[in-house]
């Protein structure tokens, strides 16, 4: 692992003529460097473990779904490959969190408030699209009669995957109590 993080180190120190690699080596002591790769803030026990693999158990029914049921994105439509792109970046992002990720839990705040806000409209818009189906089904309409219920109808699957990750973002950063959710008002204030 530290010939491998040298050799980084030794990348940068080329492309970068005025920086050697011997500095950043100088800066952290090797424990320092292992930490910094191999640290997470909690244990993932089995219940986050479970997490992880209904994420990406939901992931992977997403690209299944977008690919066959939808024809290879409907053979490349733009809504639903920035679908497929945002479901992927708040799966990843809400399994960082998960795992206490540091680079992610003292990420600033813009970056983590576009990830909150993001999660939040995707939750809002599931909710708003089963509210509007149940209202359809009651009505007595065939979710196929017209094309607006139909589009619903067929965005409602692939959002279901992206509403569990989406979630955890809000729970976690809207109403966590940790001095590392986004709106704890001691974000930022970390002890070093």
């Amino acid at each position: 692992m530290e010939q491998i993080i040298a050799h980084q180190f030794q990348a940068i120190a080329r492309t970068t003529p005025a920086i050697s690699a011997d500095y950043f080596m100088d800066l952290l002591t090797r424990q320092q460097i292992r930490d910094m790769f191999l640290t997470r803030w909690q244990r993932c026990n089995l219940m986050c473990k479970i997490g992880i693999g209904w994420y990406f158990a939901m992931l992977l029914s997403h690209y299944g779904f977008m690919y066959w049921q939808l024809h290879h994105w409907a053979d490349g439509a733009l809504m639903l490959i920035l679908m497929t792109i945002g479901t992927t970046i708040q799966t990843f992002l809400s399994i960082m969190l998960m795992e206490g990720e540091p680079m992610w839990m003292m990420a600033p705040r813009w970056m983590r408030r576009w990830s909150f806000i993001s999660a939040f409209l995707s939750c809002v818009g599931f909710v708003g699209q089963f509210i509007f189906l149940v209202v359809e089904y009651f009505k007595g309409r065939n979710p196929f009669e017209d094309l607006t219920t139909m589009v619903i109808a067929y965005m409602f699957i692939p959002r279901a995957t992206d509403v569990f990750p989406s979630a955890y973002i809000v729970i976690f950063d809207g109403l966590g109590q940790s001095d590392y959710a986004l709106y704890s008002p001691n974000y930022g204030k970390w002890k070093t």
